[in-house]
């Protein structure tokens, strides 16, 4: 099974949701996507604006879905693994974490713009 990274900013993200647990004991159950922690990751980013730092999450997300595209599934239908999550995703199981990822930084942006 190929093993792929988060980007910076998408790694840094998550970092902020790692709240339940730590993903070396608890894989994705670890995470807490709630917008409050999306939000409080947009805010550490100082270094560029929030549409670009959104951008570049977006590419980074695209960017990993694209390099999943043509990898073979194991026996059990994963094709990737990604360590800082600790999880292995199907390309659809990563679809289905992306888009809640996605939804929950829309609301994070919206907490944001009040």
């Amino acid at each position: 099974m190929t093993e792929l990274q988060l980007g910076p900013r998408l790694r840094s993200l998550t970092g902020r949701c790692e709240t339940f647990c730590v993903a070396g004991c608890c894989g994705l159950e670890a995470f807490d996507l709630h917008p409050i922690h999306l939000a409080s990751g947009l805010l550490c980013f100082q270094d560029a604006p929030r549409p670009e730092v959104l951008a570049e999450v977006e590419q980074e997300l695209q960017d990993l879905e694209q390099r999943m595209q043509d990898l073979p599934p194991d026996d059990y239908g994963d094709i990737c693994f990604i360590e800082s999550l600790n999880t292995s995703f199907s390309l659809e199981s990563w679809r289905e974490w992306a888009t809640e990822l996605q939804r929950h930084l829309r609301a994070a942006v919206a907490l944001l713009d009040r």
